[in-house]
């Protein structure tokens, strides 16, 4: 435990934070405190909630509650009949970084989709167009979750396993990435990648995250990302938008992993979000976003958004 807290303390030193905030982002890791959750409503929000609600963030989508878990909301029966998905407040955060594509996107893919929570994000942010998604899960057991909170909370859109042609709705898929760049290249308007990741927030949560601050486990990661991201960026259409995000620290699997892709597809951009201007990243020069566990909002998180320009794409 003590050569991990060297590991932690060598990260804190990387993350551009001073030596109050690295402290503080130590505490969040090795003394989590409960953090309140996030409600995604599927459906009009009511009036009146069975729980108070915690104060709303800036950047707070007006179809998100945020509510202290103390009140066990996953138990209540308006959870089972699908009027909300439960979602850690730093997902919604990330999730946030699709509100510039609102009115532009008729077709979108999540690459890496279940549980399902940023899939219902993302839905959610276009419920007022004709929209078009499809969730993609690899991981047959994973992708039997994905299904199950689909149609639990998007009764009214799922339609079951993709097929080939597009339409208006929701749909489950199950390929690899080879298979999704060959099968959809530039078929949407928007790809969404939540990332596989070392997942060192989840230390914030109160959870396990054996070899998280590992070089070896990191360097594996951002191996995965970069073969995840390419593929993504060959699924969208010209003119498009590709979000990438993770729930870890690490600059390696964040900022490196967005400036790697700007080198190497030379069309896409990074674009700034402004509703997350509070929140850049002081560790690149691109527009990216960052929420630090010391806000006791969320465990952390990393997000961006890029932008395809019209003209075909050139790999270096």
């Amino acid at each position: 435990m003590a050569e991990v807290r060297k590991t932690m303390r060598r990260l804190a030193t990387r993350l551009g934070l001073d030596v109050a905030s690295q402290e503080a982002f130590l505490a969040c890791l090795t003394r989590p405190n409960p953090l309140p959750g996030g409600l995604v409503w599927t459906q009009d929000k009511p009036s009146e909630l069975p729980w108070p609600e915690e104060s709303e963030q800036s950047w707070q989508p007006p179809f998100v509650s945020r509510v202290k878990d103390v009140f066990q909301p996953g138990k209540h029966p308006w959870h089972d009949e699908g009027k909300y998905y439960c979602l850690d407040m730093s997902s919604v955060f990330a999730g946030t970084v699709v509100a510039p594509t609102v009115g532009s996107v008729h077709c979108a893919l999540d690459v890496c989709a279940s549980p399902g929570g940023k899939a219902i994000l993302t839905h959610r942010w276009h419920a007022d167009t004709d929209f078009c998604l499809v969730a993609n899960e690899i991981v047959p057991s994973r992708r039997g979750i994905l299904r199950s909170n689909l149609r639990r909370c998007l009764a009214d859109s799922y339609q079951g396993d993709v097929r080939d042609t597009l339409r208006p709705g929701v749909y489950a898929a199950g390929f690899d990435v080879d298979t999704l760049a060959g099968r959809y290249r530039e078929d949407f308007d928007l790809v969404v990648v939540d990332a596989p990741c070392s997942g060192q927030s989840l230390l914030a949560r109160g959870q396990d995250a054996p070899g998280a601050f590992s070089p070896q486990v990191i360097d594996a990661n951002v191996r995965r990302q970069r073969k995840i991201l390419a593929t993504a960026a060959e699924c969208v259409k010209p003119g498009g938008w590709l979000a990438y995000m993770t729930c870890t620290y690490s600059p390696e699997e964040n900022e490196g992993i967005v400036e790697w892709l700007t080198e190497r597809f030379t069309t896409f951009h990074a674009v700034p979000v402004r509703q997350l201007k509070g929140h850049a990243s002081c560790l690149t020069d691109l527009p990216a976003y960052r929420l630090w566990p010391m806000s006791r909002i969320g465990a952390g998180a990393f997000t961006c958004l890029l932008k395809r320009s019209a003209k075909k794409h050139k790999t270096g």
